[in-house]
Order: structure tokens, then C-alpha cells, then sequence
């Protein structure tokens, strides 16, 4: 029983991972607004999906802190990697760039 539990929660934190990296266009300098209420929705779900990670708690506060600053997408980068290795995936497979520029149509 207690392996399913981890298991789901595994599942939980990978499906918001998704849900963030593959709507993060949302916030890139080429916005794709139809991405916008998904990528929040992910966000929204971290502070839930990941309370058991004292590390990603923190990056999510200071990235609500650094919103409408010059400093906010280096904070996104930051919650980024550290949801990241919660489940596993070293950030250093992918450089900040290819974060905050996403794959959009068009472009």
C-alpha cells in the first residue's frame, strides 16, 4: 500500500512537470496565450503536488516574490530545476535557454 502511495504521488509531481514544460510558452518573450491557463494551472498544482520538497516550497515562494521584476525568469529557471530533481531529471540536461525558449509555432 505504502508503494502505491509513493507511486501515485510520483505520477502527481511528474504529470505537473509536464504540464509546466510543455505550456511554458506561455511566458516565453513569444507568448502562445492558448498555453497561458495551462501553465498556471501546473504552477498552481506545485504548491501541492510538492509539499513534501522543502527546496522546490522555497523556489515557488521566491518565485511568486520576483513576479513583475527584472529577476523573474531567472526565478522560473530556478523553480524549474528544482521540480526537476524532486523527480529525478538533472537540469543540466538542458540549458536556461531552451527553458525560457520553448518550441512555438512559427518560430
Amino acid at each position: 500500500m505504502r508503494h502505491t502511495k509513493k507511486l501515485e504521488v510520483r505520477r502527481a509531481k511528474l504529470a505537473v512537470v509536464t504540464e509546466i514544460a510543455g505550456n511554458r510558452a506561455a511566458v516565453s518573450e513569444r507568448s502562445v496565450r492558448e498555453q497561458s491557463p495551462r501553465f498556471f494551472e501546473g504552477l498552481n498544482e506545485v504548491m501541492v503536488v510538492f509539499a513534501d520538497s522543502r527546496k522546490v516550497s522555497e523556489a515557488l515562494v521566491e518565485y511568486k516574490k520576483s513576479l513583475g521584476t527584472e529577476n523573474d525568469k531567472a526565478k522560473l529557471v530556478e523553480l524549474f530545476k528544482a521540480i526537476c530533481r524532486d523527480v529525478g531529471i538533472k537540469p543540466k540536461a538542458f540549458n536556461e535557454s531552451l527553458f525560457l525558449e520553448p518550441f512555438t509555432p512559427g518560430g
